[in-house]
Parts: structure tokens; sequence; C-alpha cells
């Protein structure tokens, strides 16, 4: 099993990580960013998904819920664990969620 900050996974299935936002807001009109450490896994910006390199194929957005954006990860490898941040950027502040 593969760990992630708040989710599980085992190799080569798929994983959803939730990212909350406060207040509850659609996230579709926003710029977010997840990232593990420093590498982007995903940038999504003026309505379009930009898969991180190691990502592309496997990576995509579900900004549907209202105050929730979930990244998910298909085919999860086992240098997918780690923690994951999720950064939102609404208008010019960004506001970090972990």
């Amino acid at each position: 099993e593969i760990h992630f900050d708040r989710a599980e996974a085992t190799l080569g299935s798929n994983a959803t990580l939730p990212c909350v936002l406060s207040p509850k807001i659609s996230g579709v009109d926003m710029e977010i960013r997840w990232f593990k450490g420093t590498e982007c896994v995903c940038l999504y910006m003026e309505q379009q998904m930009i898969p991180g390199i190691d990502y592309r194929g496997r990576v995509g957005l579900n900004r549907t819920e209202k105050g929730n954006i979930y990244l998910e990860l298909k085919n999860v490898r086992e240098s997918d664990g780690g923690d994951y941040l999720c950064q939102v950027i609404i208008g010019d502040r960004p506001k970090k969620k972990t």
C-alpha cells in the first residue's frame, strides 16, 4: 500500500486526494496547483489542466463538488507515496491547503 497524507492506495490502483476549500466555493475559475514536495503534480489555470511530467496521462482534477477539489491519480506507483500539497489561488492571494 502507498500512504498519502490522509489517503491510501494499492500499487496499480487509483487514488483520490481531497482538498477542502473554506468557505465552500467552486474551484472552477481558480488557479489550482498540486505539489508532491517541490514537484508540480498538476496545474489548473484558465480552465485548463496541465499535468506534471511524471504524471502525464495519470492525473486529473475533479472540481464539480462545491468546496472540494480532488486530485485523481491513476495507476499508483511506489514513487507516488508521500505528502501532497494543494495550493489554491483566488485573485492574487494564494491559499495553501494540506
